[in-house]
């Protein structure tokens, strides 16, 4: 019966080939100000162009062909440096198209360009938008070198307009529109008495989503009570019979009719008069359904297959085998070329996995370099191509590739010091001295490094070694196969749900629905973590299974919570999290994070996750400071003691009970010597 099931999901993916429009749900509640914007922003925040020659790229992604039209524009904002003279210029490229250059002068330093969109840069894809800046100082025109006093920055108030219209967009879209959210946020509703399943299908969407969105603190968490007004696009993720109120009006229209397996995945455009914003409805008549099928909107190679405006799955993905080898290409990168004016890549992420102690990962790197880079031009800089590695610099000698092999190739090997104890690579690659210094040389556009985006990092097979002592790699409890059980508060607030989101939002490498399971802790039973980890969420002495273990928590002193042995002081101390081998199975871990009703701090959760020392205590205090006890482990590792004083006494009091013993031994066996020697 499952094979056939899968067989006909698929087919529909497969046949669902034409255009579909959003089914249109009438809602009662006012709609403020969602999708009105057509100004679809590319940048978050100031970006400066310094030097005499910069240049930057950005994209746009039109979701669906478009025709043009007298708000279809690209607008630029800008200022730059009052020492400008001509010819100074900003040229803007569209797709590699030239389409506008504007001089740059005195009168210029504050301005804004607006150039009307057409039919070949509306057409449904990315498209890619290139500005370059020549700034040339007063007093400097055929001088040498940079200067300070030339620069141009581009606000975030720059701006691609583009149809206000999302309703014609289908599953085959997703997850676009929901991650555009400079201009409207995104919020993952829940009902208000979600149960575990339901809450575990939320916060792993709500991971997600907030990861892809162009602005992931656009992205929220809500329960379906609080909602009064519709202000940026929705998802809905729950059982259909779990809503309350107006959302359930809404589904009621949507009339699903389920079987227990099945999950609907449904785009949706609620409508009121003439307001309307889009949403997506995730349902399914039980809420064990979700397990294994939400992953079809969680992997991104599955998601792509999604078609039509209406989907019912049962079936589930088969688990991916963890990648060794990835290219650039993978990360989203294209083919780099470095140059004068665009001297260094942005910068690329890649999660890692739970690595043995000495492991190296290494980046094979193909290039190319134009023969005038190499040549000995005495008025030039030496050039030079560095790889910055979670901000350590790697040099890469740059030499010409030979008839034999079309591609210059360097293998980094990245060293255990370099990751450390991080979870993912962050990495970049800039060069130097691609500039000719040549006063008055009208061009640099023969020096240049061409990265391929077949360069490969390549990652060695994980470790099977759990960290359940110290705070090391928290990735290598939540990738173990059994995973992990996330223990929650039975009433959960809103403060709450946040915290379980900004918790799951922390993890380096994303969870599937089968590798978490989230439980109340009025249901907890031990039967549940025999072969599991265990992370505890909230205050661990209001539940009772933890409290009545209290002795044998890391923190407990003759058994009471004791900060001031591991030298915080409780007072100041807002929020704690630690780490042991878990009460119920020595061999797993036992991770507990209490907020103590405040919401779960970010640095906090970044000390946990990407440790730069070791410890298995972490308290947050009211300043906003993050303190450990590494100097416990630190005293360890020299020599020095880190048990508790009480600990200490004990110990002491044993050593003098043993060297008194010693004393008594060594007494009564002078004595009997004596008398041997008295009686002879």
């Amino acid at each position: 019966m499952k094979k056939r099931i899968v067989l006909v999901a698929l087919g529909i993916l497969l046949t669902a080939t034409t255009p579909a429009f959003a089914t249109t749900v009438s809602s009662s509640l006012p709609i403020s100000s969602a999708n009105t914007s057509s100004a679809i922003s590319f940048l978050e925040m100031d970006d400066v162009l310094p030097g005499e020659k910069s240049e930057r790229t950005y994209t746009y992604t039109v979701l669906t062909d478009e025709k043009p039209g007298k708000n279809k524009v690209l607008s630029i904002d800008w200022t730059h440096s009052e020492l400008l003279i001509p010819p100074s210029a900003l040229t803007i490229r569209i797709d590699g198209e030239p389409v506008k250059s504007t001089a740059l002068s005195e009168a210029t330093t504050e301005g804004n360009v607006t150039i009307p969109l057409t039919t070949s840069q509306l057409t449904k894809g990315t498209h890619e938008v290139k500005l370059a800046y020549t700034g040339i100082v007063k007093g400097r025109l055929c001088d040498e070198g940079d200067t300070s006093g030339s620069w141009l920055t581009i606000h975030p108030s720059s701006f691609v307009g583009l149809s206000e219209s999302t309703s014609s967009l289908s599953l085959e879209d997703y997850p676009h529109p929901f991650v555009q959210t400079y201009n409207d946020p995104l919020t993952i509703v829940l009902p208000q008495q979600a149960n575990t399943e339901e809450l575990e299908a939320g916060l792993l969407l709500y991971r997600e989503l907030k990861r892809d969105a162009q602005d992931g603190n656009n992205v929220s968490l809500q329960y379906d009570r609080s909602i009064d007004t519709l202000k940026g696009r929705y998802i809905f993720v729950g059982e259909i019979d779990s809503f309350s109120g107006e959302v359930a009006k809404w589904i009621e229209q949507l009339n699903p009719d389920l079987q227990n397996e099945d999950v609907l995945f449904e785009r949706v455009t609620l409508k009121n008069q003439s307001d309307q914003t889009d949403a997506l409805f995730v349902l399914a008549q039980n809420g064990e359904a979700f397990e294994g099928t939400l992953d079809y909107l969680l992997d991104e190679q599955q998601r792509a297959q999604l078609n039509g405006e209406r989907l019912v799955l049962n079936s589930a993905p088969a688990p991916r085998p963890a990648q060794t080898n990835i290219t650039l290409k993978t990360l989203g990168a294209k083919d780099l070329y470095l140059s004068g004016s665009e001297p260094a890549s942005t910068r690329y992420y890649q999660a890692l996995p739970m690595l043995d102690e000495n492991a190296t990962v290494k980046i094979e790197l193909k290039y190319k370099v134009a023969d005038e880079l190499l040549s000995n031009n005495e008025n030039d800089i030496r050039p030079e191509l560095t790889a910055w590695i979670n901000e350590v610099p790697y040099s890469i000698p740059l030499q010409q590739s030979t008839e034999e092999e079309a591609w210059s190739t360097h293998t980094i090997d990245i060293d255990s010091t370099t990751l450390g104890r991080n979870p993912s690579l962050d990495f970049s690659f800039e060069a130097t001295g691609l500039r000719s210094e040549t006063s008055c040389t009208s061009t640099d556009a023969d020096r240049w490094v061409f990265i391929s985006d077949e360069s490969q990092i390549l990652i060695p097979p994980a470790s099977n070694e759990k960290h359940n002592e110290t705070f090391q790699n928290l990735t290598s409890i939540f990738e173990a196969d059994e995973g992990v059980v996330i223990v929650t508060d039975p009433q959960l607030n809103q403060l709450g749900l946040q915290n379980l989101g900004n918790i799951m939002e922390g993890l380096s490498v994303p969870p599937s629905t089968k590798k978490i399971d989230f439980v109340s802790a009025d249901a907890f039973s031990k039967d549940m973590v025999e072969e599991r980890s265990i992370l505890i969420v909230g205050d661990p002495e209001s539940y009772p299974f933890m409290k009545e273990r209290q002795s044998d928590w890391v923190i407990s002193n003759k058994g009471e919570v004791d900060l001031t042995t591991f030298g915080f002081i409780p007072e100041t101390t807002e929020q704690i999290a630690w780490i042991q081998p878990s009460l119920w199975n020595k061999d797993e871990a036992l991770i507990v994070i209490s907020p103590n009703d405040q919401p779960v701090d970010s640095s906090l959760m970044q000390s946990l996750i990407a440790p730069k020392e070791t410890f298995n205590i972490a308290v947050q205090n009211q300043n906003g400071s993050v303190f450990t006890n590494s100097a416990y482990f630190e005293k360890a590792t020299s020599g020095v003691s880190n048990l508790p004083e009480s600990a200490e006494d004990n110990q002491s009091i044993w050593y003098m009970v043993g060297f008194a013993a010693l004393v008594v031994v060594i007494l009564s066996v002078l004595y009997l010597q004596r008398r041997k020697k008295h009686h002879s």
